[in-house]
């Protein structure tokens, strides 16, 4: 998943998030690993309850391990925390080999 360069606002940003991760990974009719990339990302104050609920229920739904990454220290942080307190994968790496390499341990 390419999130980078994404700015979630408000509610409506977070339902097109769902409309379009739904019309990617449904049709596979299974669960898929995942690493998703957070690049640039920022989800403002207002959405970020409603953000993490949906990354919850995609982790849920769909994934069947997921790595996340992004270079932003700040980000990382925030991210952990915020997954942390949903019972998610919490782990935010800083880059895409990290992530990748957190996919291939059994």
């Amino acid at each position: 998943m390419n999130f980078a360069g994404m700015r979630v606002r408000n509610s409506d940003d977070v339902d097109i998030i769902v409309e379009a991760v739904d019309r990617l990974l449904e049709p596979l009719g299974r669960r898929v690993n995942s690493i998703v990339n957070y690049e640039g990302f920022s989800v403002d104050d207002d959405a970020m309850a409603a953000y993490m609920d949906v990354v919850r229920y995609v982790e849920e739904t769909y994934y069947l391990k997921v790595s996340r990454f992004t270079n932003s220290g700040f980000l990382r942080l925030k991210l952990g925390k915020e997954l942390e307190q949903r019972k998610v994968s919490a782990s935010v790496f800083e880059t895409r080999q990290e992530a990748e390499r957190n996919l291939t341990i059994v």
